[in-house]
């Protein structure tokens, strides 16, 4: 009733990018404090935690970063 096709092997037998890496021994859970440590230096605070700067847009009252125009047209030709 079905003929098979050229893809149905594809299909049916997994191939070595699907099954992943099987060989070796299994890496072990590393603890907490190790896990946070990378949490505690100025790079990664530096990276992430960094506030961006903002400010109220004096005619429409908006929130928007320096150098953000709104779409508002006198907004647009004064840019406050």
């Amino acid at each position: 009733m079905f003929r098979r096709t050229f893809f149905t092997p594809m299909i049916a037998q997994p191939t070595l990018l699907m099954l992943g890496n099987k060989g070796g021994t299994p890496k072990r859970k590393k603890n907490p404090m190790q896990l946070r440590r990378k949490v505690y230096g100025l790079h990664f605070k530096e990276k992430y935690l960094k506030m961006e700067e903002w400010y109220y847009c004096p005619l429409c009252a908006e929130p928007k970063k320096p150098g953000e125009w709104c779409r508002r047209e006198d907004c647009r030709q004064i840019k406050p």
